[in-house]
């Protein structure tokens, strides 16, 4: 939040929040709506056109209220038009107008997806709840805050202006800090009478990536899956050093993903370590208490792991007809 003068009412603090929310640096440059606006007049949008956003109108209805609040604001992101009636970005302060997925994946341990609201529950009552009873909470997205999905975004922008307020089950809550974020998992958090169900964005957002994983039925009884690598090796011999001591490791295969195709390929913290046969590996899955600089290493065969995930059930079924999903 932009710093503010002290003499600021409770009021006028959430209008330059919300309002510089509009603008921020993480919102501006996904908000499809808002994008193509400003394409269109220099800049500026039309208080009128602000106002069709349901919790700024919720907050005041009053545009030259909302003007002079945010002229009030010592961050000097909004320029303010009186005699037009408008608002806009300061030219001096732009914004970028691409998010990296590397920039996005910054903030993977703050964003919790919250499920289980009612479907009655419009966003405005879902943010105030946040606001009053939940501690750390940095914003209340309807969204991925990390998400360029316009179809959804052309659906929202048309229940504003049609003024339908209502709203999903699920919202992306942004919090402070990694700490807030985990200290909110560990809670039971309930709504209006129904217990929530959080988990973090970015692990629900893996169940979607890309890996770089291939089926081979010449190695899969004969290769497990190792996870746990968290304080990864920059060198990738130092792994290829880790597991020298273990018997007859023949190739490792460091696990990468990314979540589209603009985005590079990154270490995910597991490897696949295939050895010289299956009785090999089934004397190392037997091993207890491994673990790597520290941290615990969990371990499993690779058909194991891929009948876990439901991955390359069509492979395995023609590889081995008598294999049951379960």
């Amino acid at each position: 939040m932009a710093p503010l003068r002290p003499h600021l009412s409770a009021l006028e603090m959430k209008v330059i929040s919300q309002m510089e929310h509009y603008f921020g640096d993480h919102n501006l440059p996904r908000d499809r709506f808002m994008k193509r606006v400003i394409a269109e007049n220099d800049g500026w949008i039309s208080m009128s056109v602000m106002l069709k956003f349901q919790r700024l109108a919720s907050l005041s209805r009053d545009r030259y209220f909302i003007m002079r609040c945010v002229q009030k604001s010592e961050s000097g992101l909004i320029e303010v038009d009186f005699a037009k009636e408008r608002v806009r970005r300061k030219p001096a302060k732009p914004y970028s107008t691409f998010v990296s997925g590397e920039e996005s994946r910054q903030l993977k341990g703050r964003i919790v997806h919250v499920r289980g609201f009612e479907k009655i529950a419009t966003l405005n009552d879902i943010i105030t709840f946040f606001e009053e009873d939940v501690k750390g909470v940095c914003r209340v997205n309807e969204e991925d805050p990390n998400s360029n999905d316009h179809a959804w975004k052309n659906r929202m922008e048309e229940k504003f202006l049609d003024g339908d307020s209502r709203f999903p089950e699920s919202v992306c809550v942004v919090f402070d800090s990694d700490k807030e974020a985990k200290g909110f998992l560990a809670r039971k958090v309930m709504f209006r009478g129904k217990k929530l169900t959080s988990e973090l964005k970015f692990d629900s957002g893996m169940r979607n990536v890309h890996f770089s994983d291939t089926f081979d039925e010449d190695t899969i009884l004969r290769t497990v899956w190792v996870d746990g690598f968290v304080k990864q090796p920059k060198n990738p011999e130092n792994l290829d050093e880790f597991f020298s001591q273990f018997k007859g490791v023949e190739a490792i295969k460091k696990r990468k993903f990314r979540f589209n195709q603009e985005d590079s390929w990154e270490f995910c913290g597991s490897v696949f370590v295939t050895f010289d046969c299956e009785t090999t590996a089934k004397g190392f899955l037997a091993l207890q208490n491994l673990s790597y600089k520290g941290d615990r290493l969990r371990c499993m065969s690779k058909l194991d792991y891929y009948k876990d995930r439901k991955i390359f059930q069509r492979e395995i079924n023609q590889y081995l007809p008598g294999t049951l999903y379960l």
